[in-house]
Order: structure tokens, then C-alpha cells, then sequence
């Protein structure tokens, strides 16, 4: 009988760049301008029950529709959204989501699985979930895992070594499909970070916290790999009525992101509404739709009423009830050129707050 030859296995290949090649790699780009990158990978964190899915939420629909999330333009894109507990309760959200922006009707390149959740610790899993997005044609520009814990079974999670496999799948399934993998996780007991090993920290690009005081919500961000940390952002939870006595909340009032004179974003909108209003004195009704034909997300009637009340007197005045128009000092702030930079290329880099992987 003929010998059986053993062939060595063939070893590995580690391709080298020169330095020039690896500076003429494409730069990282925005997916939400200055909060998420384009195929990257991010972790959302918080306490439960204190607005992480609905956050998370928020930026999947925005990213989905192409409407801006709170004045951070995106780059719209199919969205994957895995829901690992209470599909019922997401529905309400996005019901409610899509009735306080009039999308109620309007087509949504979002779609959810809701019954088996892929655990990315497993091979087999991510294999499956790759082969039925590309077979269906549908490749998410952003996948949202709610929550971490769902889609990490049997995941040890103080085990740097099983948490190291799962960030691998993750990893996996980014490359794979060039998206936005964005896991949802709890706090430990303190709340002040992720629970479990930092194999996850340590390996996502951005890290997001989520907290809750009242009716106010904070989102922080604790990383940003590759630029500046952004400011924390204060929302509000506005209830939002729906049909059979249901309801449910959405975010609104980003209060973050004050200019040179003090004005939020939101209020520089409503500043640059009234300008372009073709009446003087304008009808709220036509300064409404001037903020709502910006190009950026419709305003719910209720938070178009909050963001007037919070705006001071001295940027705006009503001479007739029911009618406004810019003072002087409303008009030199809606002429101000404080466009926002949307290229991370072009951001100013701060290497002392710099954030190390």
C-alpha cells in the first residue's frame, strides 16, 4: 500500500503597504456626521430602561429615511435592526416615530428580524445571516444588535477570550457587508461603564452612553477613535398618541452644539426659517413649514412650540398675535456663516483628547 503524503498546510500571507499606500487609503467616512462612522463598529451602553433601544432607534430611522438626526446629516442606507426582546413595544416606537415625522405612509429601507436571534459567537450564524442578505439584495448600511446579551448566548462575558471570538464574528460580518455594526449593552453595577470584559471596548470605534434623569435623556460619548469626542446631547421624551389608546415616546430638542452666540442648533433653524419666510410679520403656520422644507427632519407641532417658547425675545418678536419677525440681533445671527464641517477629513483633530483603541 501506497503511502499517504502529508502536505504542509499552507502558511498564512501577510501582505505589506509602503507608507505612501497606507496614507492614500480612503479616510473614514460619517455615517451620522461627527457621532457614527461608515463600516465601522459601535457600541451603544446604558442602564436598562433608560432609552438606549429608543436612541438607537432614532439614528437607525434617520439613517433609513435620510432625514438628519438632530442636525447631523447622514448618509442614508438600508438599515438591519435585530430586535432581541419586546417586538411589540418596537413597533409602538416606530409607529410613533413615523407618525410625529408624517412618514406614517411613506416606505422605510428598514427591515427588523424579530424571531431568531444570530449569535455572533457562532460561525454557522454569521455564515447564514451574510448568505440571506446578499441573496435577498438587501445590504444594511447599519446593523443594529438590541442587545448585546441577546446575541451572545452562552458568552461569558468577563472571558476576554469569548468575548475576543464574538467581536471577531462581529468584525466578520462588517467586513463582509461594509456596514455600521452597532451592539446595544447594559452597564454593570455601577452604570458608569459596559458590563463584562473590555475586549469590546477596546475594540469598537465609538462608544456611546445613554442615561436617563426624569424626562430628560443624555447620550455621551465616552470614544470616538478616529476624531474628536462630540459633546453630550440632551433630548426630551415627547409622548406621542396613537390610535386603541396606545402611544409611545421619541426624542426631540437635541440642546447641544451652541455657536459663537449661544444658539442651539435647533434655534438657529428656527431663525433661518423665519428668514427665508416671505411675509413680514410672518403667520406661525408659514414659519413652520420654512423650518420644515430645511431639508432636515419635520418638526412635531409640539416641539415647534417648545423650541419658540425656549428662543429669547431679543432674536425674535411678535408685533400682531399669531405673527413674528427677526429683531436686528435675529437677523445678524440667521446671516451668520456657521455651516457645520460634515467631512471628517476636515475636523479639527485634538491629540490631547485623542482616544487610543
Amino acid at each position: 500500500m501506497a503511502a499517504v503524503i502529508q502536505w504542509p498546510k499552507p502558511l498564512p500571507q501577510f501582505d505589506m503597504i509602503t507608507a505612501d499606500e497606507l496614507e492614500s487609503l480612503p479616510p473614514p467616512e460619517w455615517l451620522i456626521d461627527n457621532i457614527l462612522e461608515l463600516n465601522a463598529s459601535a457600541l451603544l451602553f446604558g442602564p436598562p430602561g433608560k432609552g438606549k433601544s429608543l436612541a438607537a432607534l432614532d439614528m437607525a430611522l434617520c439613517v433609513a429615511t435620510g432625514l438628519d438626526w438632530h442636525g447631523h446629516k447622514v448618509k442614508q442606507g438600508p438599515v438591519l435592526y435585530i430586535v432581541g426582546e419586546d417586538a411589540g413595544g418596537m413597533g409602538l416606537r416606530v409607529k410613533a416615530w413615523r407618525h410625529a415625522h408624517r412618514l406614517s405612509t411613506a416606505p422605510i429601507n428598514i427591515r427588523f428580524i424579530t424571531k431568531t436571534m444570530p449569535q455572533l459567537a457562532d460561525a454557522s450564524h454569521i455564515d447564514a445571516l451574510i448568505a440571506n442578505l446578499q441573496h435577498s439584495g438587501f445590504i444594511p448600511r447599519l446593523i443594529v444588535l438590541d442587545t448585546f446579551a441577546r446575541a451572545a448566548v452562552g458568552v461569558e462575558e468577563n472571558s476576554a477570550k469569548e468575548m475576543g471570538l464574538w467581536v471577531a464574528g462581529m468584525t466578520r460580518m462588517q467586513a463582509a457587508l461594509s456596514a455600521t455594526m452597532m451592539p446595544i449593552h447594559h452597564t454593570g453595577k455601577g452604570e458608569e461603564t459596559e458590563r463584562g470584559s473590555t475586549s469590546l471596548t477596546a475594540a469598537v470605534h465609538t462608544r456611546i452612553k445613554v442615561t436617563k434623569s426624569g424626562d430628560t435623556i443624555t447620550i455621551a460619548n465616552p470614544k470616538q477613535r478616529n476624531a474628536s469626542e462630540f459633546e453630550a446631547l440632551k433630548f426630551k421624551l415627547e409622548p406621542v398618541d396613537l390610535p386603541n389608546g396606545l402611544g409611545s415616546m421619541i426624542l426631540t430638542g437635541a440642546t447641544n452644539g451652541m455657536g459663537s452666540s449661544g444658539l442651539t442648533a435647533n434655534q438657529m433653524r428656527l431663525l433661518h426659517g423665519l428668514a427665508r419666510c416671505t411675509s413680514i410679520p410672518a403667520p406661525l403656520k408659514e414659519w413652520r413649514d420654512q423650518v420644515d422644507n430645511d431639508g432636515q427632519r419635520k418638526v412635531p407641532k409640539k416641539t415647534f412650540e417648545n423650541w419658540t417658547n425656549d428662543l429669547k425675545p431679543e432674536y425674535v418678536h411678535s408685533p400682531t398675535f399669531g405673527q413674528w419677525e427677526l429683531t436686528n440681533a435675529g437677523r445678524n445671527a440667521a446671516n451668520a456663516k456657521c455651516a457645520p464641517t460634515t467631512e471628517m477629513a476636515q475636523r479639527p483633530q485634538n491629540a490631547a483628547n485623542a482616544t487610543t483603541p
